[in-house]
């Protein structure tokens, strides 16, 4: 409009009667935005962090329950609120230890978190819409002052789609952390089954170490007599230092163990603990696996989530296929002339029928029911491979037990014998003591292997989530 300079115009803006609603509606605004989050930044100090850390490894001490709850019936994988460390870390001690303060625990506790946020969010209706644009007539100059305020209609099914959607990835991310916990919780479970095979041998290896001392003394005073020669005496003194050395290896697989447990507590490798390995020789029983049983499995329930959420993604596609529909009153004013109505807006689909997204969701809902096929192929598969680890393992054990360990105590009973009268060399005491040393480590090795084979069995198929039974692992037949 020629001629209109910007004072003329801004006269005309006061002269506007729809301006005397804008006061009212920035105050408006103000209140709606007074109770926005606002942003603050964090400050990460590297030594502050370390000083948690050290502090945590230094005195782990949880006093609430582990955040999440999903551990329903977990009998196998025992809890505890409270921490003792002054007679060793128990394995439920471990449990609740891990819970809290694992990393990757933490951060699925954290993506549930987020998911949930999300959920309480998806059941809200759309905000309004509100519209204040002021223009110029083209005849007269005058102001004309539209206000309209919209809002969505929640129509076909959009909103509780995408509360569906929502709710169910909250569901998955709750199992995921369910998955996490049980993977950090069986980690520990065998973490406590090779400690106390280790502690098992270095006990035998240690009565190696002082038997084989006394041989390679023995040795050197019947070299001094003449009564063996050299090569006989190098052999005792030999095996010895072999001993020595067999013992510092197992020393030192004790330590990486010790090492890969502080790293599942979540914990810093200086940490000052021990672990109470009492009672994790105990198994569930191996018995006919169910679906029922098999369906407990995070891994599974996993699954049958990503499908359920698979499945609310495609109801939203299909239903962003129909229009949208937005309704609310409307204001203006033109030259003091003020008139109110009620509008409707609507979205015509003329040319987006949301064919792409239906079809991508379609293919996803397929793709979810093929991963819960291979979930279920898979578990199947985890829980044979250990079937048959453990049945190796028992066979071995029940040959061990009925042949060369039995065997390997009544050759040492007969040398102790021979020792008496005199008649045994330096030779056949190596060779008995170390035959009988190799049984009975063999032996603590199957147990071990049994346990674990046993347990990964009875997870993969699901009854390990039952009330377990009292009778050591040594007594159980896969």
């Amino acid at each position: 409009m020629p001629g209109l300079s910007p004072a003329t115009l801004f006269q005309r803006l006061r002269r506007a009667s729809a301006f005397s609603a804008v006061p009212w509606l920035a105050l408006g605004l103000v209140v709606l935005s007074s109770g926005c989050s606002t942003y603050e930044r964090m400050p990460l100090d590297p030594g502050e962090e370390w000083s948690v850390l050290l502090n945590r490894s230094q005195k782990p001490d949880p006093v609430d329950p582990p955040p999440n709850r999903a551990t329903e019936n977990w009998q196998w994988f025992p809890l505890t609120t409270e921490v003792d460390t002054s007679d060793g870390v128990s394995l439920a001690e471990a449990n609740a230890i891990a819970l809290l303060y694992n990393p990757g625990v933490v951060r699925s506790r954290h993506e549930v978190g987020a998911t949930t946020a999300w959920a309480l969010q998806a059941g809200v209706l759309e905000n309004p819409e509100l519209f204040f644009g002021p223009r110029l007539s083209t005849l007269s100059s005058d102001v004309i002052v539209p206000i309209s305020l919209s809002w969505e209609l929640p129509l076909w099914g959009k909103r509780q789609a995408r509360e569906d959607v929502a709710v169910a990835e909250s569901r998955q991310a709750q199992l995921n952390l369910l998955a996490r916990e049980l993977e950090v919780l069986v980690e520990i479970r065998n973490v406590y089954i090779r400690i106390r095979r280790v502690d098992r041998e270095l006990a035998i290896i240690e009565s190696l170490d002082r038997t084989t001392g006394l041989v390679s003394e023995w040795a050197k005073r019947l070299q001094r007599s003449g009564e063996i020669d050299q090569t006989a005496a190098w052999l005792a003194s030999w095996e010895q230092n072999q001993v020595k050395m067999l013992q510092l290896e197992k020393q030192g697989e004790r330590r990486r163990l010790v090492g890969q447990w502080f790293e599942a507590l979540g914990l810093l490798p200086s940490a000052n603990l021990e672990a109470n390995v009492a009672g994790v020789d105990q198994v569930p029983e191996l018995s006919a696996t169910s679906l029922d049983e098999r369906r407990r499995h995070p891994a599974i329930r996993i699954a049958a989530e990503l499908y359920e959420v698979s499945q609310a993604e495609l109801r939203l596609e299909i239903a962003k296929q129909y229009p949208d529909f937005r309704l609310g009153p409307e204001f203006e004013d033109d030259a003091s002339d003020s008139s109110i109505g009620f509008g409707l807006g609507i979205e015509l689909p003329l040319f987006d029928r949301n064919r792409g997204g239906i079809g991508a969701a379609e293919e996803r809902s397929h793709a979810a029911r093929e991963h819960y096929r291979a979930a279920l192929l898979a578990s199947s598969h985890e829980e044979a491979r250990a079937r048959a680890a453990a049945a190796t393992a028992s066979d071995l054990l029940e040959l061990l037990r009925a042949g060369p360990a039995q065997q390997a105590e009544e050759a040492l009973r007969a040398l102790q014998g021979r020792l008496e009268l005199g008649v045994s060399s330096v030779l056949e005491v190596l060779a008995t003591q170390r035959a009988l040393t190799e049984a009975r480590l063999q032996e603590i090795r199957l147990e071990a292997e049994l346990s674990e084979a046993i347990f990964s069995a009875s997870v993969a198929s699901g009854s390990a989530f039952q009330e377990p039974p009292t009778k050591p692992s040594e007594e159980r037949k896969p």
